[in-house]
């Protein structure tokens, strides 16, 4: 029987053992693949890279000394709410180093940090520029360069990069019209932001009821706003050559891109919606009062309205006779105030409503005017003057003035001699 039990002991403490080592691996191998997928997402997407083999430096020399700082500055100031950051290293112009990043406009400083860290470390290894003194590398998420020349404020057009995908678009002439669209209006907020700000646009636009254009263009923050434009305007200008009736594209140089795609590519919600556009304030309403009038007069009281528009009186009349007595109206009766209460509501709808009909009449015929006014002048054509009825040939005015006869003149004036004339023919 002990042995039974020691047995049936042993076997549980298997049972357990296993299952605990299966929690355990199963544990492990979740968070390896977190691990993998926040690593994939963090991972800045490469796009190209472009070195000068023109001019070169030598390893371990004091230009290859100032790179390495300017490198390191770069991903220092990566954190910057402007995502934007330039610097130059180097006292002689032979070894002096200048560079600058920017970041996607969409991007958290943590974002912009982890793609221009990348990006120091990727530019200057053997695969990418490694004793190159010009060079320029793009990510979707940064752009990085540098040079032994000063580039800061200057637009560079080349090298031009086009990359697009390999799926095409339905619709093409369709796709490329809301593509020209959306292009022109982001290309107008890019280049028109202010001094300072960051050169960068998107927008969203529906191609069909299951596909929405995701477009984006962006700036290098220090060229002034017509390179801007004119930058952008390059790039743009070269979709049609490489990428017609494409699902995405991607066209790249030193100083600007311009991408688009079916999918989000950017962070959607990070970037700030358009203001409202203001809706203008109707004018205010006029002022109309209606006031209702009593007077008396011997055992009655006449009782009519007044019509004021902004404090003008312009309708008065619609008397009605009220058989109260003198005391009754000036409320000296208590029990007969009631009554006159009575009477004026019969009466009083009556005459609101009348007063109604003379406010409509009143507007109507004042919108009329306007419309009049707002027409331009143009000749009617029964019975009124224009200058071409005042205008004869000569023959006609010589047979009227009787060849011009001195018999026919009366005088002159300052104008010149004075005719009579004795038959017009018209």
């Amino acid at each position: 029987m002990s042995c039974i039990l020691k047995n049936k002991h042993k076997t549980d403490q298997t049972t357990m053992g296993m299952l605990s080592f299966n929690v355990s691996m199963f544990l492990l191998i979740l968070s390896l693949l977190s691990f993998l997928r926040l690593n994939s997402e963090a991972a800045p997407e490469y796009r190209y890279h472009y070195c000068s083999n023109q001019t070169t430096f030598t390893r371990n020399s004091t230009y290859q000394s100032n790179l390495n700082r300017l490198l390191s500055s770069l991903s220092s100031n990566s954190t910057r709410e402007s995502g934007f950051y330039n610097t130059t290293v180097g006292q002689t112009p032979e070894t002096r180093v200048y560079g600058l990043f920017f970041c996607r406009g969409d991007l958290t400083p943590n974002d912009c940090r982890d793609c221009v860290s990348t990006a120091t470390k990727v530019i200057v290894q053997e695969q990418y520029c490694p004793v190159e003194k010009v060079a320029v590398i793009w990510y979707g998420e940064c752009v990085l360069r540098y040079s032994n020349q000063s580039f800061f404020s200057v637009m560079d057009e080349a090298p031009l990069i086009s990359m697009y995908n390999i799926q095409n678009i339905t619709n093409s002439s369709r796709f490329t019209q809301l593509l020209g669209t959306s292009m022109n209006d982001i290309v107008t907020k890019a280049s028109n932001a202010p001094s300072g700000a960051i050169k960068f646009a998107t927008t969203e636009a529906n191609f069909s009821e299951l596909q929405k254009l995701y477009s984006l263009v962006q700036c290098d923050s220090l060229i002034s706003s017509s390179d801007c434009n004119r930058c952008l305007g390059t790039v743009i200008g070269n979709l049609p050559a490489c990428c017609a009736g494409k699902q995405g594209a991607n066209v790249l140089n030193p100083s600007c891109f311009v991408r688009y795609e079916i999918y989000p590519f950017y962070n959607v919600q990070a970037v700030p919606s358009p203001s409202p556009t203001p809706v203008p304030l109707a004018p205010p309403p006029s002022k109309v009062v209606v006031r209702l009038v009593g007077h008396t007069v011997g055992g009655g009281t006449w009782l009519w309205g007044i019509l004021e528009v902004d404090d003008e009186r312009v309708a008065m009349g619609f008397g009605f006779w009220l058989e109260v007595e003198h005391e009754f109206f000036h409320g000296v009766l208590e029990e007969k105030k009631q009554q006159l209460i009575v009477n004026i509501a019969i009466v009083a709808p009556t005459v609101v409503s009348i007063l109604l009909l003379c406010i409509g009449y009143y507007f109507l015929s004042r919108r009329g005017k306007k419309k009049y006014n707002a027409v331009p002048y143009e000749n009617a054509s029964s019975g009124e003057i224009t200058t071409d009825s005042l205008q004869h040939d000569l023959a006609t005015i010589e047979a009227a003035k009787n060849n011009f006869a001195d018999d026919n003149k009366p005088g002159s004036g300052g104008f010149g001699e004075v005719f009579k004339v004795w038959k017009l023919l018209v």
